[in-house]
């Protein structure tokens, strides 16, 4: 691409004024065609007139001399003679005499008529330069340069207008800085501190730390200029920009920008301006460089086109200086341009730097010398040196009199008069943070002094259960000799398992972890007070039986020895930050749009967010505590435990879980629940399913997780009208759970029905809902169970176990007359309580029962917090019943908007349905027949018939899509017909459908018995149909008349079987028999009563003896 074309798409990204006051590069190139053109006119072409120009004879010479004021400059040619003889050679060699036929042949040969003017133009040059010429003692001819005057003026009405606009950025930069400084000084100077009305407390928002940071982490990013040595000097527009990335990222890094270091909301948007001042400077430095740029080619053009030396006149354009300025007219010392002399973007980065920067004062300005720390409390000594007070009492204390940088004798007279009282108000004002630091240092250099000096060493305090005991110790000794001497004094204690820690309960470190290490590096100092655990020591006999054995390795830590789940790493690895949006007038890469947290409750609250996600309740829990202190090198979760030990446990306080294990559950397809709810509709029975399933990272919460549902496996069971029996843990669980486990699918939770429909209505009873109740306390309780067989595994639990994403979903009808999903999860108090036994159902579904403390069984207070009728929040113990609501935790439910579940296909029956859906090896078989019967290679007709290429891709589809079906599947293993791991390759098939499985599938033992069998069958049904067939020769009035007589002879019968006694209520159950399975009256009627009048086991008896 053409400069011109680039210089001008790379103006169209700047303000408008800017584009209006900036070069006119294409004009100033058509400007100098008419140079050329002029030039070449005179006889004086690019060669010639480079020639003449390098060209010094002691009989002719030739200069370019610019005359007129700077802003009109008037370029002209000198051509100097020593003879008459050199001028009319000169004059006959270059075809200027006036009428001469060379004039004639290059006015002729470069004239065109649109050049008539210029060409009139140049023979009243000629007309002049002969005119000054005519005196033979003249020596000189002047030749004047009009197109080249029009060039110059033209380039230089753009620099005026350059450096017009020079000044108005100028002014304009100068006036938000100057604002900048104001809004940064107003949170960081000493009145950012706000005092309250009546003087009683503080209210700190002084930001002066964070702008600290950010204004050197400014500095030494280097934005703009090089500091080092090596890179000293101004930046390219690409490197400043990428540094002024870094910059910024590095800010949003350190979390500079957020609300946990700037407490103050006008210093956050100050920190806005800031990097939008950066970006203002970062724009003005492109224009800069493109003008600079366009000036420098458009004068280089000129000299290469035209052999003009410029470059004498204009050399701030980088045009480097040639040997033609030689040949300039010394008439130019006081001819130039001083547009971008000075660089604008230095001065202003200068004047950024010299009214930010000393806003906030800088710790190296007022570090002692000598420790190289701040100087607190600083003595100014006669020399006017200062140092801080304990280097100073140490030279004293030394005998060293002279002052270590100018070496008068003004150390050994000074005393407290010396301390500078001004500068210690200073350094508390604008370096508290140091201040205290250096005075805690202070403190504890005097007292180790102190104590060295009197031979006392430090005293550290241990507290155990046999008491608390005092040792002597120095910081260079090992932890070891701690451990050894706390064992002395408390042999109960095991050495192995030996703890410390600075709480009387919690936060506990093994010393076994903290080998070869000295008590200082640990931070143990004189009157520290720690409290010392173990494990219990074993038993003396059990001691000497292995104590020929050797030492085992400690063992890990309980945290260590799980493994995360994939989608917690997942979450681990990133940052979890939300973009913040921005507005469509914003600049792409606009650099003050900082990330906000994925616990900012703005944020939650905007997005109606109720729940924390787990991994934003995570997060929030490590920002909590620096990342250098010892807290945070431990998991931030710990497992609730209700468990009564040795000590009464504290009170308890019910409060709504703040976070959520699990976001959402997504059911990957509506056929998964229509299978339930089909159950009910034909039986009027409840049905409970096992959800299978895999997770996934949900969007549309703040590092949220979600349930994705891709089978519902129905374990043995009895479903009642109102109710069901479970038998939990079923037979088969441990086979299904890792034939799951080989799809890619875990168990996720439970699903059941809760539906019943009042006689007259077509619609389900809305029975749950928040005047009644949302889940009942006897599923809470067996929800509770379940979860705490199914807790998460995790590194962030001290126990390495916390919590449980196991969820709970009940069909049930809506107030509209429909039927939805509800999904819960049972919080960690509930799944506590209920794992300490501590809770029971009540009679009332909608609360809990506390239990009674009894021997050997304490039960502990329990309160939860409510708002009575006056608005006011109420305090109220638990006994003996509290709401089921403060244990539960709801989520969101739905359907994908784009169905592609694992398993595609439900054709074949659901299990564990006996009478309703019976799974058989001849329904296994008749699922495959219609497409193996019909395709050749699929070891139907033979068993040598197993040839994959011979199979039609239709035929291969058809086959995957049968299993690819869960009932399918889970049903091959249990039929007897294949083996375990012929059921997970046969699972393989139908997820991946890759060739290679299935022909190793088609070539399994257990699936040429299938087919063998298959065709046994498929012979049999072809006997049948042809029976059937026989039959249609037989008359039609024939069959009809026996039809009719077997029908009258049925309904006679059972007329006289309704006449036996039976109650109306128990004559309708009957009747529902009938209808449900179009049974016989008399058959229904015996299996009802054998039953003694149990609906379901009399319709399980119908069905099995059919």
């Amino acid at each position: 691409m053409k400069y011109g074309k680039q210089f001008e798409q790379l103006n169209e990204e700047f303000p408008e004024e800017w584009q209006e006051n900036s070069i006119e590069y294409k004009h100033l190139k058509k400007l100098l065609t008419d140079v050329v053109e002029e030039l070449n006119m005179i006889g004086l072409n690019k060669s010639k007139l480079l020639d003449l120009l390098l060209r010094k004879t002691e009989d002719t010479h030739i200069e370019y001399v610019l005359d007129g004021p700077l802003n009109q400059p008037q370029p002209r040619l000198i051509v100097q003679f020593n003879d008459n003889d050199s001028r009319e050679e000169w004059l006959s060699l270059y075809n200027l005499q006036k009428g001469s036929s060379g004039l004639d042949a290059v006015t002729a040969s470069t004239s065109s008529t649109s050049n008539k003017d210029l060409d009139k133009q140049h023979q009243d040059n000629m007309e002049e330069i002969f005119t000054d010429g005519t005196d033979p003692s003249n020596k000189e001819i002047h030749i004047p340069l009009n197109a080249d005057a029009k060039f110059l003026g033209a380039l230089t009405a753009a620099f005026d207008k350059l450096e017009a606009l020079q000044m108005v950025e100028k002014k304009k930069f100068a006036t938000q800085v100057e604002t900048l400084c104001n809004a940064i000084t107003g949170v960081t100077g000493p009145s950012a501190v706000n005092h309250s009305t009546f003087g009683l407390h503080k209210k700190k928002t002084n930001d002066l730390y964070a702008w600290r940071e950010i204004f050197t982490l400014w500095v030494e990013s280097a934005i703009y200029e090089g500091i080092t040595e090596s890179s000293r000097g101004e930046r390219d527009v690409e490197s400043a920009e990428i540094r002024l990335n870094a910059f910024a990222a590095e800010v949003v890094k350190r979390g500079l920008g957020d609300s946990r270091t700037m407490k103050s909301k006008r210093s956050r948007q100050a920190l806005d301006q800031f990097l939008e001042l950066n970006m203002a400077l970062l724009e003005i430095k492109k224009f800069y460089t493109a003008n600079l740029e366009a000036a420098r080619k458009i004068l280089k053009k000129h000299m290469k086109m035209t052999a003009l030396p410029t470059d004498s006149f204009y050399s701030f354009a980088g045009v480097e200086g040639s040997a033609l300025q030689s040949a300039t007219s010394s008439k130019n010392s006081n001819f130039g341009w001083t547009f971008y002399t000075i660089s604008l973007p230095r001065v202003l980065l200068a004047r950024l730097t010299e009214t930010l920067i000393p806003i906030i004062p800088s710790i190296d300005d007022y570090n002692c010398l000598i420790c190289q720390e701040i100087a607190f409390k600083p003595i100014r000594l006669n020399c006017t040196h200062i140092f801080c007070v304990r280097c100073l009492v140490k030279m004293q204390k030394r005998g060293q009199s002279d002052c270590p940088l100018c070496r008068a004798p003004v150390v050994m007279s000074a005393n407290r008069n010396n301390l500078d009282q001004a500068l210690v108000g200073f350094m508390e004002l604008y370096f508290p943070k140091e201040v205290r630091a250096k005075a805690k240092a202070n403190d504890k250099e005097a007292q180790k002094e102190h104590m060295e000096e009197n031979g006392i060493e430090d005293i550290v305090r241990i507290r155990s259960a046999e008491g608390t005991f005092r040792f002597d110790l120095s910081g260079d000794d090992s932890i070891e000799l701690l451990g050894d001497r706390i064992i002395e004094s408390a042999p109960t204690l095991d050495k192995h398992t030996l703890s410390l820690s600075n709480e009387p309960r919690g936060g506990e470190t093994q010393l076994s972890s903290l080998s070869k290490r000295k008590l200082s590096d640990l931070g143990i100092k004189h009157g520290d007070l720690l409290f010392a655990s173990s494990a219990k020591v074993p038993e003396p006999a059990q001691s000497s039986s292995t104590a020929s054995g050797t030492t085992s390795s400690l063992p890990a830590r309980p945290w260590q020895l799980v493994k995360d789940h994939p989608i917690d790493a997942h979450w681990f690895r990133q940052s979890g930050k939300i973009p913040r949006q921005t507005s469509s007038s914003s600049r792409e890469g606009n650099l003050n749009t900082l990330p906000i947290e994925p616990y900012d409750k703005e944020y939650q609250a905007q997005q109606n967010i109720k729940h924390l996600s787990f991994h934003a309740y995570l997060r929030k829990l490590k920002d909590s505590n620096p990342p250098t202190s010892s807290v945070a090198q431990l998991p931030p979760l710990e497992e609730l435990d209700f468990k009564f030990k040795q000590w009464v446990p504290n009170a308890i306080t019910l409060q709504v879980q703040e976070y959520r294990m699990l976001d959402h559950v997504e059911f990957s397809s509506p056929g998964l629940v229509e299978g339930l709810l089909n159950f009910w509709r034909a039986s009027g029975l409840q049905r409970f399913g096992i959800l299978l399933g895999r997770y996934a990272p949900y969007e549309a919460v703040p590092m949220g997780i979600k349930a994705v549902v891709e089978a519902v496996h129905e374990i043995p069971q009895e479903g009642e009208v109102d109710g069901m029996t479970l038998g939990l843990p079923w037979e088969d669980q441990e086979r299904v759970v890792e034939l799951a486990q080989n799809a890619g699918l875990e168990v996720l939770g439970m699903i059941y029905s809760d539906l019943s429909q009042p006689p007259g209505t077509q619609s389900p009873l809305f029975k749950r809902h928040k005047d009644s109740f949302f889940l009942s306390s006897l599923e809470l309780c067996f929800a509770g169970h379940l979860q705490n067989q199914h807790k998460l595994q995790t590194t962030q639990s001290k126990s390495g176990r916390f919590n449980s994403r196991f969820i709970t979903c009940v069909l049930s009808g809506t107030q509209n007359g429909g039927i939805d999903i509800s999904a819960f999860q049972i919080s960690d108090q509930g799944m506590a309580l209920i794992d300490a036994d501590i809770v029971e159902p009540s009679v009332e579904p909608s609360t809990l029962r506390m239990k009674e403390s009894k021997p050997g069984k304490y039960i502990p207070d329990v309160f939860y917090r409510y708002k009575n009728e006056y608005g006011i929040d109420v305090k109220k113990n638990a006994k003996p019943c509290f709401p089921v609501e403060y244990l539960l935790v709801n989520l969101t439910h739905g359907f994908p908007n784009q169905s592609n579940p694992v398993f595609k296909s439900s054709v074949f029956p659901i299990e564990n349905r006996q009478g309703f859906q019976d799974q058989s090896v001849s329904k296994l078989i008749s699922t495959f027949l219609p497409v193996v019967s019909e395709s050749t290679g699929l070891g139907f007709h033979n068993s040598d018939d197993v040839d994959l290429e011979s199979v039609t891709n239709e035929k291969k589809e058809a086959l995957c899509d049968i299993l690819n079906d869960w009932h399918l599947i889970a049903f091959l293993e249990p039929s007897g017909m294949f083996s375990a791991d012929e059921s997970r390759l046969a699972l393989k098939v139908g997820i991946n459908r890759d060739e290679r499985d299935l022909e190793k599938l088609l070539k399994s033992s257990s699936w040429l018995n299938l087919m063998a069998i298959a065709r046994e069958q498929a012979s049999t049904q072809a006997a049948n149909a042809q029976s059937l067939n026989e039959a249609e020769d037989i008359p039609h009035d024939v069959l009809a008349a026996s039809e009719q007589t077997a029908r009258q002879e049925r309904e006679q019968r059972e007329q006289e079987q309704r006449e036996v006694d039976v109650s109306p209520s128990d004559r309708e159950a009957i009747e529902n028999l009938c209808s449900f399975g179009g049974f016989d009256f008399e058959q229904a009627k015996q299996c009802y009563l054998a039953c003694e009048k149990n609906t379901e086991m009399a319709a399980n008896l119908l069905f099995e003896s059919m």
